[in-house]
């Protein structure tokens, strides 16, 4: 398995970040925000931060490993073949140089930078890096996360999280991203019994929902978009601190799978809580429910 400092690797994401993304955010002129069609084919905003963010991480990493590929998210917007880049042997850095890129075109500090290593199709590295709060989340496989460059503690700092959540009567919060097509999930969404499971409003940022995650301010998420610069830093990261990413079908989250409903916990046991309670009654579940 291929081996990195992290401590390099947090210092080249916050480098570009500072003379990259920081320097533009609430400084956007009109001509700046732009519009693109993502690797689904559907429009929506980038800015002139995200593709020079991108630019700069794709020369600092691959002067890191000199080996490996960058698979990123502008990238693949102008050239959907990319994508098949991660399909290959080898390394590869799967990038969301700006993931809340309309956030932060608008001023609002929820966005973050997010980065994947694999190694043959396996994550071996991740880091999430959300500026505003001063967060640089990182991992490599096995040896646990560490926040800030100190090793995070999730028992420790979940423990009150959880307490104050059931001191609002809920047994599980997270965010639901429910696919605007599924009509019955939505309608069936809106009848949950918030004793069992509370929706909580999207922060339209998976950088800092994962890390809403990490800390036990949320329990789940629940995505039905599944990019792999979406998922990919955040499921490793929320892997090695115990929780699990599972689809709906029951296949465990792999950064090759594009398409499904995608439910992340912190606690496994969650899984089955909130995969019950989305249960459409008549409607044949995706695998048994436990």
């Amino acid at each position: 398995m291929a081996t990195i400092d992290l401590d390099q690797l947090t210092d080249i994401i916050a480098k570009a970040a500072a003379q990259e993304v920081l320097p533009r955010f609430r400084q956007l002129a009109d001509d700046e925000v732009l519009t693109k069609r993502n690797a689904e084919g559907k429009e929506e905003i980038v800015t002139v931060a995200d593709r020079a963010m991108e630019a700069r991480l794709a020369r600092d990493l691959t002067a890191l490993l000199p080996n490996s590929v960058v698979v990123g998210e502008e990238g693949v917007s102008l050239d959907p073949t990319r994508l098949e880049t991660l399909s290959a042997s080898g390394l590869a850095w799967i990038v969301d140089p700006i993931d809340g890129t309309s956030n932060f075109s608008r001023g609002i500090e929820r966005f973050g930078t997010m980065v994947c290593l694999v190694e043959n199709h396996e994550a071996i590295a991740g880091v999430i890096y959300v500026p505003c709060a001063g967060q640089m989340w990182s991992a490599q496989r096995g040896e646990g996360v560490m926040l800030n460059g100190r090793a995070f503690d999730p028992g420790e700092n979940g423990a009150l999280r959880t307490e104050a959540k059931h001191d609002r009567g809920a047994s599980a919060m997270g965010v639901l991203h429910l696919p605007a097509d599924d009509a019955q999930l939505c309608a069936h969404a809106k009848t949950i019994d918030p004793r069992v499971v509370k929706p909580v409003p999207s922060h339209w940022c998976a950088a800092t929902e994962y890390v809403s995650l990490l800390t036990g301010e949320l329990d789940f998420l629940l995505y039905s978009r599944i990019m792999p610069w979406d998922h990919a830093a955040g499921v490793f990261l929320l892997r090695e601190m115990g929780g699990n990413a599972r689809f709906f079908d029951g296949r465990e989250y792999t950064h090759a799978i594009h398409r499904g409903l995608l439910l992340a916990v912190r606690e496994p046991a969650r899984f089955a809580i909130v995969r019950n309670a989305l249960d459409v009654p008549g409607r044949k579940a995706d695998i048994p429910l436990e």
